[in-house]
């Protein structure tokens, strides 16, 4: 049974045979059943008009709790009253009364038979056209002009208040991601709901509702019609001179220098570029004279002139007849009437019904320029009411006689409006009470009125004659004038108030209030990018992406495809560049091109045509997805949000505060609505969530928490044997002396070969296509949530941190990433100058017998004077030209590698006394400025000896810097190996290991073994692995991945890969122990940067709780995503980022991380270079804040993540988070400490909860898929190590 055959059976024969289903022979065809009949009768039942059927999708919905209600500032309640009264206005303003059945005759061109009536009269009267009936009393009641400055004045008090422009903001924004959200949840299905229907984006109609005839034509047409005529027409008579000399072609070409052979669109000279005219309407303007000369104008773009506009005509038609070889795009030409003298009209009409310039495709509309200071100053009229009287009197007098003006009848027949263009940016006067007072006729005075003045006079005069015209039972005329292109924002309160719908508006973006009212009333405007591009805003800024998504009615338009467009199909190019540079779907191209022909003038059988015989209805049921390829889905969420836009105004507006709730702002949830429990899914997006799980499975192999052994006691014996690489913890007893060793080791461990097994499945996951769509899409859905949180949410969140006992000075905040940069340039050049004042003398070396220099001798030796001593001579503050990789020059004092030695390092001729001094004193400082202030020094461990960490410690504990708001890390470097090997230091990659890790497993069997490690290591909290960029390893290297690390004696560095395994499983080994005999852990926190691919942040990833840097999750969504799911702590520093990679700086990613819900916080790391204040921890702080538009609760939830993500001990954490620090979501937070409300952490804990059970219901949605996973936890069996 083929699709026509299955939809005959559920419809019967009853189907609308004027349906394009019915008449499309696709479908009739005898092929197999290719369209889901399902949906074709759903479209057929629709233009039927009945209501078989029902949208259902995932939305977002938004729930206040009882106890909230009534919850509503006095001043949201007074800003919805008058948003109201606004609406209210432009009702009262807007003339309903339209002749919306008016039916153009079968003969367009044919005279207008309607006779001349004796019924009603008119009167010019203050420059405005009165109709009158029989009895002379006027046909409609007409708001005066002094009522239109009261109500204008009124709507510029409502745009301009504060609660309306606040409230509006955020109505705004709330718009603006519930698209996004929408998107997110429904785009694809979206889609597939048109893939059955016959239309596409190509076959849909467009109607370019903004389009100058003189310009309608492209450079290139407009060169070739020149070169045609010049060939065809050179001696034809063009032009008569003023001294009655007649001009050919051919004369005109010569008497310019031009040759017709030579021509190029480039000679031609029409297109206006962004070089030349922006900002600049009169270059633009210029721009219409071909070749820059006005008289080729007169003879090609003008429709009165000595040949009678043929060659006008000639490229009209030929524009014409382009639209009809289309078949699927209309336009309205606009054609100036300019009011100079009163047969205009008659004119232009004439040129219009001799050259026979009439399309179905087409309809005209008449602009009238706001150029009266120019007639006024050339004497063509007296004052402006004479403008008036020549623009509209000839209208008034056609509608009553048609044969007064047989040609101007039928033409009027074609006008879909008007239009009032004019340069906006001129300066104009106030629209004040003297001016609203001043009739037409009595503006006599060169200076142009203010656009209101004009936009009141073309509404009064244009009303007037709709009612009349009415009443005659003819076509009626729109109003939509330019407006916000450019000028002041009050054009678009005019426009508010008057106009139907207006070109441009692109100056809505810079009125909150504006922008939401014209999103009420859905006011359509038609916005031209590439001509906005070129004279007033850059494509990249222009708001046009943003309106259409808040959901107000916007279309596409050329404006002037001779000035701005390179194709043959101005109006597709349109669309092209707009989806291309936008990320526009065909969902939303066909959306905006629906609103073009609802926006547009054509008639209203037309548009029924073209939209479906319902179109006028609001919502779905006025939307056939076969005729405007739009799904239910989409028109149903701009109903639903339109309808609580409205419904959420007039409540507010409604609502009495309760007395016990006065000031408190209302607590909003926010949950998504799924219609059914199944997870409806595309079999791309089952594979996208099949790898997702995978990538979740895989972290857990690789638990930190789980042991095999919870026993707590100090009595057993313990061992660590070296196996495969790591050295491996063992319970041990003594029988007689001799050590018998447990068979199986304390914990589990994967072994090398599965890890890279892992590693390589997870890095194949990362670059599956829709796995990384779908990762992008729940990141995006994660943004957009928080988004709400924070616009419903904001002032409540204030509101409740206000009431706390503590604020964001009065927090505990932690540096989770502090070098040897530690101080501010301020303040080492400080220590410097004291020690050269007072230990000048004191030898820097004396370690060394044979050296005898000083202090003051080494900067004398480096001809550094002391009286030079300033910041800018110390050369440690990074700028522009240290950015990159050369930012490494700046930790060299004056430039000095030895200086750095001396004052930065521990290892020195003088045993590190300056540093440990420096440290000291900066650190006892920072205590007592600010006790709430916690640091995480690094300091660097080179691996050559197993001394070191013995010497590290008594350096520490020498210098009194075993401080309790001081927690030290280990740092280790890739670059140290290769240097130590090749000095014969180590012999192999182990030797290098246990230098550093077997002082760690002695001090935790004996604390003996090394007293002063064990007296320093409860404030050792991690081991911080860092990779130089500029140190990579060869590709060789990965071939020796198989080789144990007492094989590995090659002089290059392993891969990452390889030192992170081996530094973890040496680290779960030694943690095992330490666990069970209540001693502190060690973590592992590789530092990762931008690679060329994601190795290191993958096997981050796999190995631990969290990393530093994290500037790979930028371009990956897969990983970024298992990052939060898993909430592996990120820990961020933007300022050195910035100048170390500075590729990022516009796109830096930490305030998405946050407001996707990573859990990320903030670091100096490099205090010495970036930092200007001595609080280099709270300028961080202040500067994120600044950026990203941070709240305190959003600062005080970075600064919980940081302590959190530290490694202090959890004694600290519970003085500094609450003694349920470590739960989840609300129960492990306490306001009272954190300054977080707890709706905060209810959202986050909320939104991450429900992505969770987004898998379960995945699972239990689709078998076969949870069937796939099992098999693949199988295939991946854990494997651990063996025991030698």
């Amino acid at each position: 049974m083929n699709a026509w055959e299955l939809i005959q059976t559920k419809m019967g024969d009853n189907y609308p045979s004027g349906h394009p289903l019915a008449k499309s022979v696709w479908w009739k065809s005898k092929s197999p059943l290719r369209a889901n009949p399902n949906v074709v009768a759903k479209s057929i039942r629709r233009a039927r008009g009945e209501k078989g059927y029902s949208v259902e999708f995932p939305m977002l919905l938004i729930e206040v709790p009882e106890d909230h209600k009534g919850a509503i500032s006095p001043e949201r309640i007074e800003a919805c009253k008058m948003l109201l009264e606004a609406c209210e206005l432009r009702d009262k303003w807007i003339n309903k009364n339209r002749n919306e059945n008016w039916v153009l005759p079968k003969d367009p061109l044919a005279p207008v038979t309607e006779p001349k009536t004796e019924d009603f009269t008119f009167e010019f009267k203050d420059g405005v056209f009165i109709p009158k009936n029989k009895e002379g009393e006027p046909i409609a009641k007409l708001k005066d002009v002094h009522e239109f400055h009261h109500d204008f004045h009124r709507i510029g008090e409502i745009t301009s208040s504060g609660p309306v422009k606040t409230f509006t903001y955020f109505r705004l924004r709330w718009l603006h991601s519930s698209f996004k959200m929408h998107a997110q949840l429904n785009s694809r299905r979206e889609q597939e709901a048109t893939e059955d229907d016959p239309r596409d984006f190509h076959t849909i109609v467009k109607v370019d509702t903004h389009i100058h005839l003189a310009a309608a034509m492209t450079a290139r047409h407009l060169l070739s019609f020149l070169q045609r005529k010049a060939g065809v027409d050179k001696d034809r008579v063009v032009l008569i001179e003023r001294d009655g000399t007649p001009r050919t072609l051919s004369e005109i070409w010569r008497k310019n220098n031009l040759d017709p052979s030579t021509f190029t669109i480039d000679s031609l000279n029409v297109t206006a570029d962004a070089s030349s005219a922006f900002q600049r309407f009169d270059i633009f303007n210029s721009k219409y004279n071909p070749f820059g000369i006005s008289e080729l104008r007169t003879i090609f773009l003008k429709s009165s002139n000595y040949i009678n506009g043929d060659y006008y005509a000639e490229l009209t038609q030929e524009c014409m007849q382009g639209l009809e070889k289309s078949k699927s795009q209309c336009a309205e030409f606009r054609i100036s009437i300019y009011g100079q003298s009163a047969d205009e009209w008659d004119s232009l009409a004439k040129w219009v019904i001799d050259h026979k310039l009439y399309s179905d495709h087409q309809r005209w509309l008449i602009q009238v320029p706001r150029i009266w200071s120019v007639y006024k100053k050339f004497g063509s009229c007296q004052n402006f009411g004479e403008m008036l009287h020549n623009i509209f009197h000839v209208l008034f007098e056609t509608t009553i006689d048609p044969s007064s003006h047989p040609e101007v009848a039928i033409f009027l027949n074609q006008v879909s409006g008007f239009d009032s263009v004019d340069d906006e940016s001129r300066p104009e006067p106030d629209f004040n009470r003297t001016i609203s007072s001043t009739l037409p006729g009595d503006w006599n005075t060169e200076k142009n009125p203010p656009y209101a003045y004009y936009m009141y006079y073309m509404w009064a005069n244009i009303t007037m004659l709709n009612e009349l015209r009415v009443a005659r039972g003819m076509k009626t005329f729109d109003f939509r004038p330019h407006c916000g292109e450019s000028g002041h924002e009050n054009h678009l309160s005019s426009a508010f108030l008057l106009a139907d719908h207006i070109n441009h508006g692109i100056q809505l973006s810079k009125s909150t209030p504006l922008q939401y009212l014209y999103y009420l009333k859905q006011i359509g405007c038609a916005v031209s990018p590439l001509s906005n591009n070129s004279l007033f805003v850059d494509y990249k800024h222009n708001p046009f992406k943003k309106l259409f998504m808040r959901g107000l009615n916007v279309s596409l338009s050329t404006d002037d495809p001779l000035q701005f467009h390179y194709t043959d199909d101005p109006l597709l190019e349109e669309y092209s560049i707009a989806a291309q540079k936008w990320n526009f779907s065909q969902t939303d191209i066909s959306e905006i091109a629906r609103n073009s022909v609802v926006q547009s003038g054509f008639e209203t059988s037309l548009k029924a045509k073209w939209l479906g015989p319902n179109w006028n209805k609001p919502g779905v049921a006025g939307n056939d997805v076969a005729f405007s390829n739009i799904s239910d889905i989409r028109v149903s969420y701009r109903e639903r949000l339109f309808k609580l836009e409205a419904e959420t105004l007039r409540d507010i507006s409604r609502t009495t505060p309760k007395m016990e709730l006065m000031g408190v702002p209302p607590l909003v949830r926010l949950s998504i609505d799924t219609p059914s429990g199944k997870v409806d899914m595309s079999g791309s997006t089952k594979e996208a969530f099949g790898s997702i799980l995978k990538g979740l499975l895989l972290r857990d192999r690789y638990s930190h928490d789980k042991l095999s052994c919870n026993t707590k006691s100090t009595d057993v014996n313990f061992v660590f044997k070296l196996s495969q690489g790591v050295r491996r913890s063992h319970t041990a007893v003594y029988i007689n002396n001799e050590e018998f060793v447990a068979t199986n080791p304390l914990c589990k461990i994967p072994i090398f070969s599965q890890f890279l097994a892992d590693l390589r499945e997870l890095k194949v996951l990362s670059c599956n296509g829709p796995a990384t769509m779908e990762a992008g899409r729940r990141l995006v859905q994660s943004e957009e949530v928080f988004k709400f949180h924070k616009i419903f949410n904001g002032s409540a969140e204030r509101n409740l941190s206000q009431k706390l006992p503590v604020d964001i000075h009065h927090i505990f905040m932690v540096d989770n990433s502090l070098t040897h940069s530690f101080v501010s340039g301020k303040t080492l050049l400080k220590f410097i100058k004291k020690k050269i004042t007072e230990c000048g003398d004191e030898l820097i070396n004396p370690k060394n017998p044979r050296d005898k220099r000083t202090l003051r001798d080494l900067f004398e030796s480096l001809q550094i004077s002391f009286d030079n001593l300033t910041l800018d001579s110390l050369g440690v503050m990074a700028g522009m030209s240290s950015a990159g990789q050369g930012f490494a020059a700046n930790y060299n004092p004056f430039g000095n590698s030895e200086l750095f030695n001396l004052f930065l390092e521990r290892d020195n001729g003088m045993d590190g006394k300056y540093f440990g001094e420096l440290l000291s004193k900066h650190f006892k400082k920072c205590r007592g400025e600010n006790k709430f202030h916690m640091y995480e020094l690094h300091m660097n461990v080179h691996g050559s000896s197993r001394d070191e960490l013995n010497a590290i410690a008594k350096w520490i504990l020498t210098h009194n810097l075993n401080l309790p708001h001081v927690s030290w890390v280990l740092q280790i470097s890739n670059k140290t190996f290769p240097a130590l090997r090749h000095e014969k230091v180590v012999a192999n990659f182990q030797e290098w290991l246990d230098n550093i890790l077997v002082p760690l497993e002695e001090v935790t069997l004996d604390s003996r073994s090394h007293p002063e490690l064990h007296q320093l290591l409860p404030s050792i909290n991690r081991i911080e692995f860092t990779e130089e960029v500029t140190y990579s390893p060869e590709k060789d290297c990965h071939e020796h991945l198989g080789h144990l690390p007492a094989e590995w004696v090659k002089e290059k560095s392993p891969p990452d890969e390889y030192y992170l395994y081996y530094i973890w499983a040496s680290l779960q080994s030694l943690n095992t122990v330490r666990k069970m005999k209540g001693l502190n852990l060690l973590s592992l926190r590789p530092r990762t940067s931008p690679g060329p691919d994601h190795t290191r942040i993958c096997a981050a990833y796999l190995l631990c709780n969290s990393i530093s840097g994290g500037l790979d999750l930028l371009d990956n969504p897969f990983l970024q995503l298992l990052y939060y799911l898993k909430q592996i702590g990120v820990v961020m520093s933007p300022l050195h980022d910035n100048y170390y990679y500075p590729h990022l700086r516009k796109d830096y990613p930490f305030n998405k991380f946050f407001l996707r819900g990573l859990k990320v916080t903030l670091a100096t790391h490099t205090a010495m270079q970036l930092h200007v204040t001595r609080d280099a921890l709270c300028e961080e702080y202040a500067i994120a804040s600044q950026m990203y538009k941070f709240s305190t609760v959003d600062i005080s939830e970075i600064a919980r993540n940081s302590v959190i993500l530290s490694g202090f001990p959890d004694d600290v954490k519970v003085k500094c988070l609450g003694e349920n620090w470590c739960l989840e979501g609300q129960n492990g937070n306490d306001p009272n400490r954190t300054n977080i409300p707890a709706c905060r952490i209810e959202m986050r804990e909320s939104w991450l909860k429900f992505n969770d059970s987004l898998f379960s219901r995945v699972f239990e949605s689709y078998p076969e898929l949870a069937k796939n996973i099992a098999e693949f936890v199988h295939n991946y069996r854990f494997k651990s190590v063996e025991p030698q």
